[in-house]
């Protein structure tokens, strides 16, 4: 069970690495029920003032970062090796 310290400071430490700013476009890919996602796909974001757009689908996620201009994308890496293959 995390507590509400523990997602705090995840926050806390994951801006301390990773720059995030307001104008920044996150696409949200993963389910939104998993730790991950919900801590690093959302609160995150929000902490950073960021803006949150949802991928559709799986197959959808490449016309998706086009279209909302991702500058954040947050992936497993299978996500990354069909972005790549696509490629």
């Amino acid at each position: 069970m995390l507590s509400q310290k523990n997602l705090a400071t995840n926050l806390m430490d994951m801006l301390g690495m990773l720059m995030m700013y307001p104008q920044d476009r996150f696409l949200s890919v993963l389910p939104i029920h998993h730790t991950y996602e919900c801590t690093c796909g959302m609160l995150c974001p929000l902490y950073a003032g960021s803006s949150i757009h949802y991928a559709r689908s799986l197959k959808t996620v490449a016309d998706d970062m086009q279209k909302v201009k991702a500058t954040i994308v947050l992936g497993v890496p299978l996500l990354f090796e069909k972005c790549l293959r696509k490629l």
